[in-house]
């Protein structure tokens, strides 16, 4: 699935991201990694590769995206917990397409985890593509979920993504809760008030 250029939510994650304020410093990060300019209009899955391999320094949201130029400029990834490793505007909520996002199934549920190394991405044996084990922690609803460093592998048998997680133009939006990520549902006017405010609390910020 993929997110169409022209659609509504398209243009109101556009004019959501903060464009000419991102960070320099991250814009350096990226440029010395041979990237350009990050977020403009996105990365392509060569480029996001090698994001995601210099990733030091760099907004972990920013790194999942490929979009760093979203991210709150002046950010430095803090330790302890996750959430430190996402900027503000990060931890409000992003985007990525659900072709990126795979629901486990039960017999999967021991299979994958985030302890195999530092920074954003994960492997498992048997499986090439790099992920990241998110909505696993005590009280996230709903199946646990790998995001993948790019489209999902379809060699593998994967639960259904619950249709109320997936935003119009194939999208699914995160926020940061629990220890992890968790997917912000289409139909919960809390999750979807939260994520307006949110974002609006951070543009007004000096």
């Amino acid at each position: 699935m993929h997110a169409p250029h022209g659609t509504e939510l398209s243009v109101e994650l556009e004019s959501e991201a903060t464009g000419a304020g991102a960070a320099r410093a991250m814009v350096v990060a990226a440029t010395a990694a041979g990237l350009g300019e990050p977020g403009q209009p996105g990365l392509d899955g060569e480029q996001q590769t090698r994001l995601s391999r210099n990733e030091a320094g760099l907004c972990w949201g920013g790194v999942i995206t490929g979009k760093l130029s979203n991210c709150t400029p002046g950010f430095k990834p803090g330790t302890a917990h996750m959430k430190n490793k996402f900027c503000d505007q990060c931890r409000a909520g992003f985007t990525i397409p659900a072709e990126r996002v795979r629901a486990l199934l039960p017999e999967d549920k021991d299979r994958f985890d985030n302890a195999s190394a530092s920074g954003v991405w994960k492997r498992s044996i048997g499986v090439a593509a790099r992920y990241r084990l998110i909505n696993q922690t005590l009280h996230c609803r709903g199946p646990k979920l790998l995001i993948f460093e790019g489209p999902a592998p379809t060699d593998h048998l994967w639960g259904e993504l619950p249709a109320t997680w997936v935003w119009p133009g194939g999208l699914v939006r995160l926020r940061t809760a629990y220890g992890t990520l968790v997917p912000i549902e289409t139909n919960n006017f809390r999750s979807r008030k939260r994520w307006h405010e949110d974002r609006s609390n951070l543009r007004r910020r000096p």
